[in-house]
């Protein structure tokens, strides 16, 4: 399967090499690939269960996390009940938009319900709100066949559409199993200019 990768003059694509050949949770491996420790703010986009909540917000001093499905919601308000630190909102995004800047935003499955032009919006969102060395994590389950394209699409999009703002260092992580999980760095501050385009085939 080809992935196009977009990315700015100073950026680069690598794989991860230190990925194990064993069955990881996407939940354990989001956390264990994380290039911090601690952030100051972080945002979650789409509550989804692939996602580890709780984990997240113990490393933050702020946690938010927007889902426009109900259900979702309200399992992440579960989870996060015993952190003070985090908040979770039912919103519709990129139209809702926290007017905050963001040192890590996680994005899963809901990427992939938006349509194009939600799509280039919420990367210009995320662009212009995630601070100057910010971190991106792009977390999407491909399990299912039926979605699939769907999916891989609009993270292709959200990426093309995100490096024309940004100079970015994109590295996809192999771990076993169907979830796709892609960490970007942003490098500098937000800047319109082409992108040279590199693939990789997986």
């Amino acid at each position: 399967m080809n992935f196009q990768i977009r990315h700015g003059h100073s950026g680069h694509f690598t794989k991860d090499q230190n990925d194990l050949t064993g069955n990881i949770a996407p939940s354990r491996a989001l956390i264990d690939r994380l290039t911090r420790r601690h952030y100051s703010s972080v945002l979650e986009l789409g509550c989804s269960p692939v996602t580890a909540h709780a984990e997240l917000a113990r490393r933050a001093d702020r946690f938010l996390a927007l889902d426009d499905d109900a259900a979702h919601v309200a399992a992440a308000q579960t989870r996060l009940i015993c952190r003070p630190q985090a908040r979770v909102r039912q919103t519709s995004v990129p139209r809702n938009w926290p007017r905050r800047e963001f040192d890590l935003i996680v994005i899963s499955e809901m990427i992939a319900r938006l349509n194009l032009f939600e799509q280039r919006e919420l990367a210009r969102r995320c662009a212009e709100s995630l601070s100057d060395c910010g971190e991106l994590v792009l977390l999407c389950d491909l399990e299912d066949s039926a979605s699939v394209v769907q999916r891989i699409a609009a993270i292709e999009e959200f990426r093309r559409a995100f490096g024309r703002l940004r100079q970015l260092e994109i590295n996809r992580h192999t771990h076993a199993g169907s979830v796709l999980h892609l960490t970007i760095l942003a490098r500098g501050p937000v800047s319109l200019r082409a992108c040279p385009e590199f693939s990789e085939r997986a």
